[in-house]
């Protein structure tokens, strides 16, 4: 990739059938090492909520690597990040092919507040609510302008202006009660939840979350519905169905209503109906407990 060693900066061409999307590719010269990389960045002059699956194929055939994100996309977010010793020198065929899937979630969120002073190359839909003035000069009053969560043995940063604009009743409450730097979680949560509670933190504090299995997909809508974290909830609900199949319909069912995942019932259910026959053979339909068996046929 004799490019790296010429421009510290090159595009894609625009795609998609609207061209709104580019590539940035920017390329670190640094000295040390570790800050020596190669970034994908997304360009767009529209922000949505959904995934993107990004793979690095170099040479033209072999992939290099591969990274997944969800939550909200917008201009200039960092799609992937290789060291540039990952481009070896001296490969005949030096072709670099970039590989972007997009999911985008339609009318993901009609009700989540995003803050006033994020960039203006950010695009909101219609729906977005702001802070009020005084609400923000209220929270910019307080002693603390951010809280420290400590989760095991990381800790976590976080304004609390981007706390206050997850709309979650359970963040907004230790904006203004919680006079201290930090705020000590780890007792509070079981070990199994720990990971979920600290990817919830990221998307907090970026937007978005790098993403996990089928399994750590549930425990992150567990954890964003008990933390009452709207916009990660229902991208967590739009991502599990991706995973829907004949044995984990109940299942997923099962979560949505002890969630009250609306989004998830709604489309996991239109699935059981759909495929009845087989899934009433299944040990998980036969095996459902009666008030969710009762809940399931009232919505089917």
């Amino acid at each position: 990739m004799h490019l790296c060693k010429i421009y510290d900066t090159f595009f894609s061409p625009s795609f998609s059938e609207s061209g709104q999307y580019t590539i940035e590719v920017n390329v670190s010269h640094r000295i040390d090492q570790f800050s020596n990389t190669v970034r994908f960045y997304i360009l767009t002059n529209k922000a949505f909520h959904g995934s993107c699956v990004t793979t690095i194929k170099y040479p033209l055939h072999t992939v290099l690597s591969s990274k997944s994100i969800m939550g909200r996309i917008s201009n200039k977010t960092l799609l992937i990040e290789l060291p540039r010793l990952e481009f070896k020198a001296g490969i005949t065929n030096t072709s670099l092919l970039v590989h972007c899937k997009f999911d985008i979630f339609r009318n993901l969120v009609s009700d989540t507040i995003q803050m006033k002073l994020l960039p203006p190359s950010a695009v909101f839909s219609k729906d977005v609510r702001y802070l009020q003035d005084s609400t923000l000069d209220e929270i910019q009053s307080t002693n603390e302008k951010s809280i420290t969560f400590i989760v095991g043995k990381e800790q976590y940063v976080i304004s609390k202006k981007l706390l206050y604009a997850t709309n979650s009743n359970y963040f907004k409450k230790i904006c203004f009660t919680h006079d201290k730097k930090e705020k000590d979680m780890t007792n509070e949560l079981k070990n199994y939840e720990l990971q979920a509670f600290k990817m919830m933190l990221i998307y907090i504090k970026t937007s978005s979350v790098e993403l996990r299995d089928y399994d750590m997909l549930k425990k992150l809508l567990i954890i964003a519905h008990r933390y009452d974290v709207v916009a990660l909830k229902l991208t967590c609900e739009h991502y599990l169905l991706h995973y829907i199949t004949i044995q984990n319909a109940v299942e997923l069912v099962q979560l949505a209503f002890s969630t009250n995942a609306k989004f998830l019932e709604r489309h996991s259910t239109a699935f059981i109906k759909f495929n009845i026959t087989e899934i009433m053979d299944t040990k998980e339909f036969q095996n459902l407990p009666k008030e969710y068996s009762n809940k399931m046929i009232e919505s089917l």
